[in-house]
């Protein structure tokens, strides 16, 4: 038993010898990455124009076989409420790749000046 009252240096000695014993092993050497050629992303062919309606409706519909009937109704209500505050403040807006990460965080203030910040966390 561990007693603050007892002469531990033989313990402290023998668990930094065993610290100094591994560090003397030599460790295995990876084999090095090649790195001069990388990676290709496919490119994302911008000219395909989707609606953001469709867009969103189809994310929408992979969700309903994970979550409740009640999680769907709620992200079906938050979907028509920005569908809502995006015709209102950019009518022109209609392509999913007009939408910018601007347009989502404004939505998202425009909650919290409604309410709290509480309930901008549930969008």
């Amino acid at each position: 038993m561990y007693s603050t009252f007892k002469d531990h240096t033989k313990l402290f000695e023998r668990l930094n010898q065993s610290k100094k014993d591994s560090e003397l092993e030599p460790k295995p050497k990876m084999d090095s990455v090649d790195t001069a050629e990388p990676m290709k992303r496919e490119s994302i062919d911008e000219s395909i124009e989707i609606p953001i309606m469709d867009a969103l409706f189809m994310g929408l519909k992979l969700k309903e076989k994970i979550v409740e009937n009640r999680t769907c109704k709620d992200y079906k209500n938050n979907i028509e409420l920005f569908l809502n505050w995006l015709a209102k403040t950019y009518p022109n807006t209609t392509n999913l790749n007009d939408l910018k990460k601007v347009d989502f965080i404004g939505f998202l203030n425009s909650i919290l000046e409604k309410s709290s910040a509480r309930n901008r966390n549930n969008y």
